[in-house]
């Protein structure tokens, strides 16, 4: 199981808009790529509730909880997009038949690790396969490459990559393959070990490799970003130009036809008759301008990345700016939203973080916050990014430092993710 990396998802709904439900249950997601590094699931990451980093809790009882919750509350479809979601089942929720009470369509079984394979769990994994589902060792080693029984079983086989030597990364994909099974390179945290797992056969990865950039020698940003970004400074004037906001994107045909699109959206949910630029920019608003104006520039310069990175970049922001008006920075909302939407800059371009956001009209709480250091925002950053990494512990340090209550942040990523799943198709 992969804490360490990959991106997030939570729960509950946002609390302005319904009653808080009397238990929270925290989920943390981990995309799964495929080779051409489109997502095919997510791994869900639990926490029980707000002190479970450090009490020791039954193992059992927390996962029993949290998958009924997840699964009757929340809907792991919402949380997976549709997709397949991993699960990480101990022992006693193998025996007792807990993975049949989800759809084999969408779920798949991690076995952990140290689950021995004696004769009640080879029944309750002979069990699941004849139902249909999908079975996945993990963190299987050389050590467990020993005639393990589970292996005749298991449709996926995971491996640690950071943790295991290239001389046993050849070793297992050799064998492995040889036996039939789809391989998942977990903790794939560079490009570098993404390109290695694939040239030995990984059919899956996951690991933060898709946000980490690949630094090429006289990279610059694009132009068109740029002045993007400068007709964003002029969005984020304390009174929107419109004349001349509406000025600037009639130069800009593509730019005026993705305005008038995204204003007859579903998502938008505007219908009426548009006579001028200007007068679209009336009705869209001000802050409604910006984030459509940050999410176009945002899709334009990522057009060879991977989706996930934009949808979590969108994603973030909404996070960042929602947070943001929780913790009294309501008048900064805009500064919070193109914080959370540029903090990954670096990956998009391809070049150090510094020097990426220097060719940007970012004011300096923006910069400060991206960078880590100290500033307003950097907290709020970091409360954010500890959350979508799963770190658990880290995450309730940064939220004390803003501060904000923990239990509202489940709902507050769970109505992101939805927004910028949304939103990404329309902008």
């Amino acid at each position: 199981m992969s804490d360490t990396a990959g991106q997030w998802s939570a729960t509950r709904v946002l609390p302005e808009t319904a009653n808080a439900t009397a238990r929270q249950v925290f989920v943390a997601r981990q995309p799964i790529f495929d080779g051409g590094r489109h997502v095919v699931g997510y791994e869900l990451l639990f926490r029980s509730g707000l002190e479970n980093y450090y009490r020791s809790l039954d193992a059992d009882k927390s996962t029993l909880d949290v998958i009924s919750n997840s699964y009757f509350v929340l809907g792991f479809e919402n949380l997976a997009g549709g997709k397949k979601y991993f699960i990480n089942f101990t022992r006693n929720l193998l025996t007792r038949g807990v993975a049949a009470l989800l759809p084999s369509e969408a779920l798949v079984v991690e076995i952990l690790e140290d689950v021995a394979p004696d004769e009640e769990i080879m029944d309750a994994c002979r069990q699941l396969k004849n139902q249909g589902y999908v079975l996945a060792m993990d963190d299987y080693t050389l050590s467990s490459d020993q005639g393990n029984p589970l292996l005749d079983l298991a449709d996926i086989v995971k491996i640690d990559w950071m943790d295991t030597t290239e001389q046993d990364q050849e070793i297992l994909c050799r064998n492995l393959l040889a036996r039939g099974k789809l391989l998942l390179a977990e903790k794939v945290e560079t490009p570098e070990a993404f390109e290695q797992a694939i040239a030995l056969g990984c059919a899956y990865f996951q690991g933060y490799f898709f946000s980490k950039p690949v630094v090429h020698r006289g990279t610059d940003i694009p132009s068109n970003i740029v002045a993007h970004m400068q007709l964003m400074k002029e969005a984020n004037s304390p009174e929107l130009p419109y004349e001349k906001a509406a000025s600037l994107i009639q130069q800009d045909i593509a730019l005026s036809y993705k305005l008038l699109r995204f204003l007859n959206s579903a998502w938008f949910g505007l219908r009426c008759k548009i006579d001028s630029i200007q007068h679209a920019l009336v009705l869209l608003g001000p802050m409604e301008f910006r984030k459509w104006l940050s999410l176009v520039s945002l899709k334009h310069l990522a057009t060879d990345k991977p989706e996930e990175l934009v949808v979590n970049s969108v994603a973030r922001a909404r996070v960042c700016e929602i947070m943001g008006a929780a913790v009294g920075m309501e008048s900064r909302r805009s500064e919070l939203f193109l914080m959370g939407m540029f903090s990954h800059i670096d990956s998009l371009t391809d070049m150090p973080l510094e020097e990426a956001i220097s060719r940007l009209p970012l004011n300096n709480d923006i910069k400060r916050g991206m960078t880590n250091q100290p500033g307003p925002f950097t907290n709020l950053l970091n409360t954010v990014k500890s959350y979508e990494l799963a770190q658990w512990q880290d995450f309730s340090i940064h939220a004390a430092n803003i501060p904000i209550d923990e239990e509202i942040v489940p709902g507050i990523f769970q109505t992101s993710w939805k927004w910028a799943r949304e939103a990404f198709y329309v902008g």
